[in-house]
């Protein structure tokens, strides 16, 4: 099953919310630049887990999923994938809403210390 889309007409967190309840297993991989074969992000998740994010200039895991999560134009393409294939690394093992529980909690926390 392949999943494709422009990142202007759906947002990453709305495509990974499809494919958590689905439980899905595969490669989300994030295209921003005009060259089709240059990959930007990848998210790898398992039964609907994320468990690695890439993008190149971050560190593996929590750091490359906050830089690709707030992409807001690009492609993305979502490829399913064997658990056999994807599971030799992990550098997240959090469901999708405790990591945008997480980003909200920092948002406001930030929020609220630029108004004391």
């Amino acid at each position: 099953m392949a999943f494709v889309g422009d990142l202007r007409d759906f947002v990453l967190p709305e495509i990974l919310q499809v494919l958590v309840h689905g439980k899905k297993t595969g490669e989300v991989r994030l295209r921003c630049s005009a060259d089709a074969t240059d990959v930007d992000g990848l998210i790898v998740m398992v039964r609907g887990r994320i468990i690695h994010t890439e993008r190149s200039g971050f560190e593996p895991g929590l750091e490359a999923f906050w830089s690709v999560i707030a992409l807001e134009e690009g492609r993305f393409a979502f490829e399913c994938a064997e658990v056999t294939e994807l599971s030799s690394q992990v550098t997240i093992d959090r469901t999708l809403e405790s990591l945008l529980l997480e980003r909200l909690s920092d948002e406001q926390h930030a929020s609220s210390d630029t108004r004391a």
